[in-house]
C-alpha cells in the first residue's frame, strides 16, 4: 500500500520538489505537503501523484486461507471474519469452533460444530446465523448456544476442545 512516507521517498528519489509534483498532478504544493504528512490522500489522489512521479500502484493478493479445502485454520479464519462483520448487528458476544474440525480431524462428510453466545438469545436469530454459516461453509453446521444446558460430559469435552475466535 502506498503511504505518505512512500510518496515523499519517491518524490525525493526523482529529485522533484513538492511544487513540481503538484503541477504535474494538478494539485497545489500544500496538498502535496499534506499528502506527504498523511493528512490527505484518497486512492484517486495517490494515483494522480504516482502518475506525476512516473510510478503506478500495483496491488497483489495472497491466499491466506489455503485454497478451497476446508480445514480448521480456514474455518477459524472465515468464522472470525463472520464474527467481526456481524457481531454488532446480531449481538454476537462469542463464537467458537468445536468438534472434529477443532481437533483437525474433519473430513468431507463432517459437519461444522459451532458454539455461540448472543447478547439476546432468539430462536429465529440462531436459525438465521446457522443458515448463513451453512451458506458460507457450503456444508451442514450444528450451531449450539453457550447458554443452553448440556450433559456434564459434553460440557467437559466442549471446554477442552473449543477454539474461540472472539
Amino acid at each position: 500500500m502506498v503511504t505518505s512516507v512512500n510518496i515523499r521517498q519517491l518524490r525525493k528519489a526523482r529529485g522533484m520538489t513538492q511544487e513540481q509534483v503538484g503541477i504535474l498532478a494538478g494539485m497545489s504544493k500544500s496538498q502535496i505537503s499534506r499528502m506527504e504528512s498523511g493528512k490527505l490522500g484518497s486512492p484517486t489522489t495517490y494515483a494522480r501523484v504516482l502518475d506525476a512521479l512516473g510510478y503506478k500502484a500495483v496491488v497483489s493478493y495472497e491466499d491466506v486461507r489455503g485454497g478451497n479445502n476446508l480445514g480448521r485454520d480456514q474455518i477459524l479464519s472465515m468464522l472470525k471474519v463472520y464474527y467481526l462483520c456481524n457481531k454488532e448487528s446480531f449481538g454476537i458476544e462469542r463464537i467458537g469452533l468445536f468438534g472434529s474440525f477443532a481437533r483437525d480431524e474433519g473430513g468431507a462428510d463432517s459437519d461444522i460444530d459451532i458454539i455461540i453466545t448472543l447478547a439476546k438469545p432468539d430462536l429465529f436469530l440462531y436459525a438465521t446465523i446457522a443458515n448463513q454459516l451453512e451458506t458460507v461453509f457450503n456444508r451442514h453446521v450444528d450451531l449450539i448456544s453457550s447458554k443452553s444446558t448440556y450433559p456434564e460430559s459434553f460440557v467437559k469435552n466442549l471446554e477442552e476442545e473449543v477454539i474461540y475466535v472472539s
